[in-house]
């Protein structure tokens, strides 16, 4: 069984396997097909034909916007999509919803035309339901909005509103009026948009002249503040500050200068008055050379000047006039003290000074950062006012000359052929269907088939060889191969070929008796053994056979021969051998039938008197053929099978399952039988599978014609 599985996973899927099983499983694969085509031809004829109608708008955007402060700086803003927006309002309740107010409700027209049926087309509930107006106008607004279709094509600024109905009178009137009622709301909206806009830009035209006058209000008073006569943004407050410092710093040098020559008197040291002056003299002498030359390149009033000026004074003053033995200590004294206290007064004067400068600095400063940003403020509010009554002119203007920005281009007509269902994609659809169905109900019954329809196959499973294959045939005469009317059958020379198949099998030794047996019935057993012995009598032996099958005989009806007396009268001892022998003489063998039925067949089967009538009836004639019951039903056969020379074991296509023959070869085995082999009966001839090279063989094709007698006569064959 192993082998077995092994060998079959080895075996191709080639085109005459598939093509075998198509055949066998054909009438499993028709009702499939049967099966699945009913359903397929309701897919088919059921749907109702919906047509469609098609309105082509013209949708223009709107003007892009002259200013740019942001999306929501403007009402009614340009959406990012605008063919999108277009559609969800086509498809909005708006817009259908004026579609549908406008037509008549059934229940409240008595019209039976066009518009007497255009609300029960759309859907929702009917008139006689309990609902609300509301409720009825929602559910034909839902029903509207599912037959509706809208696309935009061309450049982008085209829509084709389309509607599929089961009517196209009604498809063409709904596609026109959704068309008529989306430029409507289109119009309406544009109108509204533009009263919107209009009011918001007075308001806003308003609010900024507004702050124009308090921002004007504002500069004119810091610029009082600052000062009329100087402009505060180009007089800068560096110079005065920069003259006051070094002012500042020479008094502080000069106060520090008196304080180290108090010290210096005080301690006694008189000796570096002429190094002091030396330096005083070379200072004066710099300052005097700047102050020149600032003269010439600044006027009498330039900080600078005075700088200098103020400067040279200072270091005059400090310059001693006769050398130290000709001074007064004491004057001396005096005269440093005092002018350490002006110098004092005057850092003290010049440091307040320099303090009330850097508030004033300060003050100026912020008013002049807040002068310069509420002068940026006026110039952006200017700006925006000019473009708000710019953009106030264009909306007075389009709202004055009402363009419209939605128009018609080709309106809607009735078609003349449905564009749903196509029926022919759903037939071809159907017809896939069906026929893939089929085809799996047939793959399905062979996967789930155990029986063994493949001769190789069945041969090792019994553990016997294959001797050949019978052809089934109508209306042969297979009762008598030997006759003209069966002599170039194929299912005659098949029985040659198992008659020839037999010979070898037996290697040689004398067949004198064979049991001719099938796992069950009508696997045609009985015709085997009577065409085969029919075959060995054409052959010139004397041939014998002999119907064991005492629980359904069939010989005698085959052979239209008397059924008693026969072997059973033979096995109880009431006649003998010689006196139920009967024969045919188209048949030209001899013949035993099986006689009156018996209740203990197996009992008369296993007697001795069996065994002696065998060895009586092969030391007479040259070959015994025993027609016996089935193996798997019953036990006769098994019984038998030690007492003749070989056994055949006849086969239908799928007659028994893979399990029966292998309980069919341990029994044999059991039983010791001597097995010559296994032959294939009832097979198909249009199997070519099985009948491949002995279909194509031109021996056992009639002629085709004269065409088919040249090729006979060049030697063609």
């Amino acid at each position: 069984m192993q082998d077995y599985e092994e060998r079959n996973e080895d075996q191709p899927l080639d085109l005459a396997r598939i093509l075998e099983v198509a055949r066998r499983r054909r009438w499993w694969m028709i009702a499939g097909f049967a099966l699945a085509i009913t359903p397929g031809l309701l897919y088919v004829l059921l749907p109702e034909p919906l047509y469609k109608a098609t309105a082509t708008i013209s949708v223009t955007p709107t003007d892009p916007k002259v200013m740019s402060f942001g999306e929501s700086f403007m009402p009614e803003g340009q959406p990012r999509n605008f063919l999108r927006a277009q559609i969800e309002i086509l498809h909005s309740a708006s817009v259908l919803g004026r579609v549908v107010d406008r037509l008549p409700v059934a229940a409240q027209t008595s019209e039976q035309g066009l518009f007497g049926r255009l609300p029960d087309w759309l859907g929702g509930p009917s008139a006689e339901e309990e609902v609300t107006p509301e409720q009825r106008r929602h559910a034909r607004i839902n029903g509207l909005r599912r037959g509706l279709t809208a696309e935009a094509v061309g450049s982008g600024t085209v829509l084709e509103v389309s509607v599929q109905s089961r009517d196209a009178g009604a498809a063409a009137f709904l596609a026109n009026a959704i068309a008529e009622s989306f430029i409507e709301h289109h119009a309406e909206m544009r109108r509204r948009a533009s009263r919107s806009a209009i009011d918001w830009l007075n308001r806003k035209a308003a609010e900024l002249r507004d702050q124009i006058s308090r921002s004007e209000a504002k500069l004119a008073q810091l610029r009082t503040k600052l000062g009329a006569a100087a402009d505060p943004l180009v007089v800068g407050p560096e110079a005065p500050r920069t003259a006051i410092g070094e002012e500042l710093r020479v008094a502080q040098l000069d106060l520090l200068a008196t304080e180290e020559r108090l010290a210096a008197l005080q301690r006694g040291d008189y000796g570096p008055i002429a190094e002091d002056a030396a330096a005083l003299r070379a200072r004066y002498a710099e300052t005097q050379l700047a102050l020149e030359g600032a003269r010439l390149r600044y006027t009498a009033t330039h900080p600078e000047v005075v700088r200098l000026e103020a400067a040279l004074a200072t270091l005059q003053a400090r310059l001693p006039s006769a050398p130290r033995g000709e001074v007064d200590e004491a004057a001396e004294r005096s005269a440093l003290e005092l002018r350490r206290r002006q110098v004092e007064a005057r850092v003290k004067v010049l440091t307040a000074a320099l303090a009330e400068l850097g508030a004033q600095e300060e003050a100026s400063a912020s008013t002049r950062a807040t002068y310069e940003r509420l002068e940026r403020e006026l110039s952006i509010d200017r700006q925006m006012l000019d473009v708000v009554v710019r953009r106030l002119n264009q909306t007075l203007l389009t709202a004055a000359t009402a363009f419209a920005r939605a128009q018609m281009l080709d309106y809607a007509v009735p078609s003349r052929s449905p564009v749903s269902p196509n029926r022919f994609k759903r037939a071809v659809l159907a017809s896939a269907f069906a026929i893939s169905f089929g085809i799996g109900c047939g793959v399905l019954r062979e996967f789930a088939d155990a029986a063994v329809y493949d001769p190789e196959i069945a041969a090792e499973l019994l553990g016997v060889p294959f001797l050949g294959l019978i052809p089934t045939e109508r209306g042969a005469n297979t009762a008598a191969p030997g006759s003209a009317d069966g002599y170039s059958s194929h299912a005659a020379e098949s029985y040659r070929q198992l008659r020839t198949s037999l010979i070898f099998a037996s290697a040689g030794r004398d067949l004198q008796s064979l049991l001719v047996t099938s796992g069950v019935a009508a696997e045609g057993k009985t015709t085997v053994a009577t065409n085969l012995a029919g075959t060995f009598a054409a052959a010139g032996r004397k041939v014998l056979l002999i119907d064991a099958d005492l629980r359904r005989p069939r010989l005698h009806w085959r052979l239209e021969l008397e059924r008693s007396p026969g072997l059973a009268e033979v096995l109880r001892g009431e006649s003998s051998a010689s006196e139920v022998i009967q024969r045919n003489a188209e048949v030209g063998f001899d013949v035993i039938t099986s006689g009156e039925m018996q209740s203990n067949p197996a009992e008369l089967l296993s007697s001795p008197r069996f065994e002696l009538a065998l060895a009586r009836a092969t030391a007479q004639y040259e070959l015994v053929i025993i027609d016996s019951p089935v193996l798997l039903a019953v036990a006769d056969a098994l019984l038998l099978t030690p007492r003749v020379h070989g056994v055949l074991v006849v086969h239908k296509p799928g007659g028994v399952r893979r399990d029966g023959l292998v309980r069919m070869r341990r029994d044999l085995e059991q039983s010791g039988a001597n097995v010559l082999g296994l032959v294939f009966n009832q097979v198909d001839p249009l199997d070519r599978r099985a009948y491949r090279y002995y279909l194509e063989s031109p021996y056992h094709q009639p002629e085709r014609g004269r065409r088919w007698r040249r090729r006979l006569s060049r030697g063609v064959g």
